[in-house]
């Protein structure tokens, strides 16, 4: 899968899924036709994890290069039935491609856990969570959902607001978290999890969208860095032309 560079990145998946990376999870299937989808219809018995997840250039690494980011999906869910933790969102900062390391997660789960159903974790441990027992995954077949993330870097901590639309009921649930020592992966990605051997697990997504915004230096700070520049220019034509006169000389 290749690297994202592009601060915008938008997949329909009319054409291809090639940037994402799904060696680590269960199978994954592109359908071009119509509007595009890429997901799984996993059959009863097909139990397991299906992630898939693409890199970006600009991520990794401590914070400090990035202002913010946002990152959303559209998925169609039709499944006949779920196990209480199945559960279907996305994962992003993530350090592997399966997610198994470092990464915060926002989705749904299959049947509510201490009376909520939508969750925001951060490295398996909740830190946020909204939605009753009757916004679960088993009320949603046949829905369309939207899960939508921000992320915006404040000094050395990171503030996450992570929005869950259900299209087909218009319900709405918005989670917050900041964190004070965000994580430092590169990895954004589609998420599910079927624990089910004997209920089929059909989740479709439309789109998958991320935008990146870069730090931008202040203006006092880039025309520093155009006079540095600038100077080095200078500094490099005047060597290159003390060698040349040099060189003169000793030719004469």
């Amino acid at each position: 899968a290749a690297v994202i560079v592009a601060q915008s990145y938008l997949n329909d998946f009319t054409a291809s899924a090639g940037d994402f990376d799904t060696t680590l999870s269960s199978a994954w299937t592109l359908n071009t036709s119509g509007s595009g989808t890429f997901g799984h219809n996993a059959a009863a018995s097909a139990a397991g994890n299906y992630y898939a997840s693409v890199q970006h250039s600009l991520m990794g690494g401590a914070p400090g290069g990035v202002e913010r980011f946002s990152f959303s999906g559209e998925v169609a869910y039709n499944a006949t039935g779920v196990a209480s933790g199945n559960r279907l969102g996305l994962a992003f900062l993530g350090g592997a491609a399966d997610f198994t390391d470092d990464s915060y997660q926002f989705y749904v789960r299959g049947v509510a856990s201490g009376g909520a159903s939508i969750f925001l974790t951060r490295n398996g441990e909740n830190v946020d969570a909204d939605g009753s027992s009757s916004r679960e995954l088993r009320d949603f077949f046949g829905h369309t959902m939207v899960f939508t993330i921000s992320g915006l870097y404040v000094g050395d901590s990171l503030s996450i607001d992570a929005v869950f639309s259900n299209r087909t009921t218009g319900v709405n649930y918005t989670l917050n978290y900041v964190d004070a020592s965000p994580l430092t992966g590169n990895r954004f990605g589609l998420m599910g999890a079927d624990q089910s051997t004997s209920l089929t697990f059909d989740a479709q997504w439309n789109y998958f969208s991320l935008n990146i915004t870069p730090v931008i230096p202040e203006p006092g700070t880039a025309m520093l860095m155009g006079i540095g520049l600038a100077g080095l220019g200078l500094m490099r034509r005047r060597r290159r032309g003390g060698r040349i006169a040099a060189g003169h000389a000793n030719n004469a």
